[in-house]
Formats: structure tokens, C-alpha cells, sequence
């Protein structure tokens, strides 16, 4: 749609909008001469007021919202990089700035060519070096707390990833903080084959719960939406605030511990 609007004493406007109102453009011009051009993306309409609602189940991420990765993420891109001969990612801001799914478009703004090295190949040599450096990674400092005050006042919490299940459990063994989930959906290989997949599923067997996922990502609240629940994202993870600030989201926070103030607790 591109209507077009005229002014008082000669100024003509041209409104453009892009498929799906993701950008917007407004141009002004004088006669036949247009003088400049804005465009811009709306912002997802924040419903802060949504907090207001009785959950009764949190649902968490968990690499990049529970789970500290992103060091050991960046130091796997920068091994499988220089393994390929290309330019390393050299800060945690161009990191998150690159980050995103499918994983494969990541992939390519790295700098990779399917063509060259298939995608194929590189998972599992991208996955060789995160098994390496994960090794040192842990939860974020504040997810005791939060865990436990959720805990205190009555909700379930479960993880929603897309980590192999057992694998997932053993993580969450590892880390000490197995026993404070009431769930776990992870992958089986067998049914499901995506995380938005196995979230649906479970919403559909629980029609009935109020619901709010935790997550650090565009695709968190994807499937968020996917599954019918409110979603909040924490910008400590795997993409920058500019990114999860244009996603359908109740609020994007800083930290994980944000998450009380907005559920008053």
C-alpha cells in the first residue's frame, strides 16, 4: 500500500509500506522534487498490562536465558572461522548483532559458503568445539533466585529446548538445577523435530494453563506466539535489545531477575 497525501501550499507526501507493515517510508516532496526520505520499523506493540495475569506455568529457554553460552558460542564461531580462513567475530556486540535463525542464514552472514563447505559439514565441526569450550560455561548468576521465587509462589516451570532431551537432562544434572523443574521438553528424535513443534504440543495437552515464556531470542517469541502464551526477552543472551524489541513480547529486559519486578514479585 503507498497512498499518497497532499499538503498545504504545494508539499506532497508519499507513504510507503513495506509487506507485512514491517517498514514504513514517508517522502516529501515539492513539486516533482522530492526533498528526502525517512524510513523506519515499527516497534511490536508491548501489552505490559498482560502481567497482570495469574500464570500458573513459566516456560524457559534455556541456552542464552538459564544457560551462559554465549561466551563458548562465540569461541566456537571463531575456531570454525578460522578454520575456514574468514574474519573472526571480535566482540559480543557483533556477535548478537550476527545471531539468529534458521541457523543456516547465520551461517551465511559469518561469512560461509554452502556451496564451498555444505552446512552439513559444518554443524558438527561447530558442535565439536562448543562441547569444548561449553565446558566452562554455567547459569547466569541470578537464576537461583529467580528459580526459587517463581517456586515460592506456586507456579511449575518447565524448559522448552531444542537440545536432545537426554542431553538437556544431563546439562541440567551437571549444573545442579535438574530437581527445580517440573518438566522437561526437549527433542526426541522420534515425534517432534522443532522446538515451536514441541511447544504447540504441549500447550495443545495443556489448554487450560496460563502460561509465560522466558527466552532470549526473535525465535522464543515465535514460538511463544506459535503456542498461544505471552512471552518476555532478556537481552543478556544471544541477540542484541535493538532485534528483540521489534518481536511480539509483554517486555524485553535486561536480566532474567527483571522478570520478578514484572510479575511483582
Amino acid at each position: 500500500m503507498q497512498p499518497t497525501f497532499f499538503g498545504k501550499r504545494g508539499w506532497l507526501c508519499h507513504l510507503g509500506i513495506g509487506v507485512e507493515a514491517k517498514e514504513i517510508s514517508l517522502s516529501v516532496f515539492w513539486g516533482r522534487e522530492r526533498l528526502f526520505t525517512n524510513h523506519f520499523r515499527p516497534r511490536a506493540k508491548k501489552r505490559e498490562d498482560s502481567m497482570n495475569k495469574p500464570y500458573t506455568h513459566i516456560i524457559w529457554d534455556f541456552n542464552g536465558t538459564i544457560y551462559d553460552d554465549v561466551d563458548a558460542c562465540i569461541k566456537s564461531a571463531n575456531r570454525l572461522l578460522g578454520a575456514h580462513d574468514l574474519p573472526l567475530v571480535t566482540s559480543v556486540k557483533d556477535y548478537r548483532a550476527l545471531f539468529g535463525f534458521p541457523i543456516q542464514d547465520y551461517y551465511v552472514r559469518m561469512g560461509f559458503d554452502f556451496e564451498k563447505t555444505p552446512y552439513a559439514e559444518l554443524a558438527p565441526e561447530w558442535m565439536g568445539y562448543y562441547f569444548e569450550y561449553s565446558k566452562n560455561s554455567t547459569v547466569y548468576p541470578d537464576i537461583p533466585e529467580v528459580l526459587d521465587a517463581l517456586h515460592q509462589k506456586g507456579m511449575e516451570q518447565w524448559i522448552l529446548s531444542a537440545t536432545e532431551v537426554n542431553m538437556l537432562r544431563g546439562q541440567l544434572e551437571g549444573l545442579g538445577i535438574l530437581s527445580r523443574f517440573d518438566g522437561i521438553l526437549g527433542l526426541d528424535n522420534i515425534h517432534a523435530h522443532s522446538k515451536k513443534e514441541i511447544g504447540v504440543a504441549w500447550k495443545n495437552a495443556n489448554p487450560d494453563v496460563c502460561a509465560l515464556m522466558i527466552g532470549d531470542t526473535d525465535h522464543d517469541a515465535e514460538v511463544a506466539e506459535a503456542m498461544g502464551i505471552d512471552c518476555v526477552l532478556v537481552a543478556a543472551g544471544h541477540q542484541n535489545r535493538e532485534k528483540l524489541e521489534t518481536c511480539n513480547c509483554i517486555a524485553v529486559v535486561d536480566s532474567v531477575k527483571d522478570v520478578l519486578g514484572l510479575l511483582q514479585l
